[in-house]
């Protein structure tokens, strides 16, 4: 589905703690880029971030990085989003600890 010309881009770092169940317990955003935070970007990413469920076999608690880009498109234009496989394949996941 074509969205339109990319007219903002951001882009974060996050560490996440995730319990004996899968959840995500803790987010520590790392880097974001733009750095200004009244853009409220690294504040949506760790609540959604808190939403997520992970299978964890080993179950014990353990951290994952992941960055998370994020376009706003002019619906005009002529660019795509990425897709969900895209954005899962640049999150930094353990062995074992795929999501769900």
């Amino acid at each position: 589905m074509a969205l339109g010309a990319i007219t903002a881009a951001y882009v974060l770092i996050a560490n996440a703690t995730i319990d004996e169940e899968g959840r995500v317990t803790y987010v520590q955003i790392v880097e974001q880029e733009p750095a200004d935070e009244s853009y409220g970007f690294g504040e949506a990413a760790a609540t959604y971030a808190k939403t997520i469920r992970f299978t964890n076999p080993q179950h014990q608690s353990t951290q994952v990085m992941f960055r998370v880009k994020f376009a706003l498109a002019d619906k005009h234009g002529d660019a795509t989003a990425p897709s969900a496989a895209q954005t899962a394949a640049e999150a930094h996941l353990p062995a074992g600890i795929p999501p769900r």
